[in-house]
């Protein structure tokens, strides 16, 4: 009954809170949108209490180990998160329910699925953390170069990554779907309804793009090219683009945001690999402590309390300016 009326209190509290501009992002052989296509979006911000927020996180069990920095090499990513006392976390904030913006009593802060993940695992290594929100195409660079972490931003496996980055264990498998306009619906039902000049809304260098121009050949040429999500529905909204493939988690937020849109629900394609943490190349000590983490907070039940809450919050019920900004947090 508790949970039920916790549930209840946070999907009373959303309101409408904030408003974005579409931005265009050039690339080639892809259509972009003009300034004169440039088309008011608004975003949805979860009005939430501290009180219920508390609440809701006193249910997230994890151990605190007692770390030591001088048990690990130097040049290591856990040797540096306990030498400084800050796990940095980076993320793409835009991605509900994965990581999205909380308003917590006027104040705003980083909720959501991988964020919540953040929060226990900082807690599990006794240490701070900092939360980097910034566009989704630099963060493995932003890795790389030393100046995060970890990256959590519901980020997929795939083999140019991979030569790039190392991965956690998976630990969310999504199913990807077509999310269109509510009032399109009986004219997309199946593959075969998509016509060659269907006009696919897209984000560069995500697994989804890599899905869309698979099953779809003519999207490579036919498609807008945005910076996040919360941009593409509002195209989407505003007839620029015609649909575009999402996890079906996020499909269900943004639906529950604006009821204009809805999934297309004969187009659908399991995702092959899942959801997992990027940390830098060869840094076994780190990667091996993450997955015992990841393993015990889905072993204990908490991973599952987590997807639940972040659903809620992001709009989800239980049935059914791209600027480099931070966070830190206790």
């Amino acid at each position: 009954m508790k949970k039920k009326i916790l549930a209840l209190l946070l999907i009373a509290a959303f309101t409408l809170t904030a408003c974005e501009k579409v931005e265009k992002t050039d690339t080639s052989n892809s259509t972009t949108a003009s300034k004169e296509e440039v088309t008011e979006a608004t975003t949805e911000k979860t009005e939430v209490t501290e009180k219920a927020l508390a609440e809701m996180r006193e249910a997230y069990e994890v151990s605190v180990d007692d770390l030591k920095a001088e048990d690990y090499p130097e040049d290591s990513t856990m040797h540096k998160i306990l030498t400084d006392k800050k796990l940095i976390v980076a993320t793409n904030a835009a991605y509900p329910p994965y990581e999205y913006r909380l308003m917590v009593e006027g104040k705003s802060e980083f909720g959501g699925i991988d964020m919540e993940m953040a929060r226990l695992l900082a807690k599990k290594m006794d240490v701070e953390l900092e939360i980097v929100d910034t566009s989704f195409d630099s963060l493995i660079a932003g890795l790389q170069s030393g100046m995060y972490d970890l990256l959590l931003a519901g980020m997929n496996k795939d083999p140019e990554r991979e030569k790039q980055v190392d991965f956690t264990s998976d630990y969310y498998f999504p199913t990807l779907v077509l999310l269109v306009r509510e009032a399109d619906l009986d004219k997309y039902k199946t593959e075969k309804d998509i016509p060659d000049d269907f006009k696919f809304g897209n984000q560069m260098g995500t697994v989804q793009e890599n899905v869309t121009n698979a099953h779809f050949p003519n999207a490579k040429d036919n498609s807008l090219y945005l910076k996040n999500y919360p941009d593409l529905t509002a195209a989407l909204e505003s007839g620029q683009i015609d649909g575009l493939l999402v996890e079906d988690i996020i499909a269900k937020a943004f639906i529950a945001q604006n009821p204009k849109l809805a999934i297309s629900e004969g187009i659908s394609y399991p995702g092959e690999t899942g959801f997992a943490g990027a940390l830098k190349k060869d840094d076994k000590d780190f990667q091996d402590y993450l997955n015992t983490f990841i393993k015990e907070i889905q072993d204990n039940g908490t991973f599952d309390k987590i997807v639940i809450d972040s659903n809620e919050l992001a709009g989800v019920a239980e049935e059914s300016s791209e600027e480099t900004s931070t966070e830190a947090t206790e």
